[in-house]
């Protein structure tokens, strides 16, 4: 009976450090299984992230270019300004009531400068819309005073 009771305490130890080891063995499984998830999870996060990032990069692609076009656009406007300059009449000549005003280009294309003779007085305005019906008839001239001067 003693052996059987040594055997018995023996088996029950034995059984113990098996279940404590196959706890531990558990507990490490969850941990690392807990790891994995939590990996997984930040893999998904970065790969959206990357996505959303490479969402933005093509969107500031389309962007650039758009703006490239329009840089090109406006780095070439001053050459048509020039060439139109060169074909509106450098003097010109408008009828307003009664009195004629003589008006003369400026440097910049969007200002006239006009003289009135009989008042000696000269204007410089800054020209909205010039409509040219044609050479013979008048050109009419939407303004904006600038400055005046005596």
């Amino acid at each position: 009976m003693a052996q059987k009771r040594i055997r018995w305490k023996n088996y029950n130890k034995i059984a113990n450090d098996i279940s404590e080891k196959n706890r531990q063995k558990f507990n490490e499984l969850n941990i690392t299984y807990k790891k994995i998830e939590s990996d997984v999870k930040k893999i998904n996060e970065l790969q959206m992230s990357n996505l959303d990032l490479e969402n933005k990069i093509s969107n500031m692609k389309a962007i650039s270019v758009k703006q490239n076009g329009e840089i090109f656009r406006l780095s070439n406007e001053p050459r048509s300004l020039k060439n139109r300059k060169r074909m509106i009449p450098r003097t010109v000549s408008m009828k307003n009531g009664k009195r004629f005003i003589s008006a003369v280009q400026l440097s910049h294309p969007h200002l006239l400068q006009l003289s009135q003779p009989e008042e000696d007085r000269c204007v410089v305005l800054e020209r909205q819309f010039v409509e040219l019906k044609n050479e013979t008839e008048t050109i009419q001239v939407g303004m904006t005073e600038l400055k005046t001067v005596n």
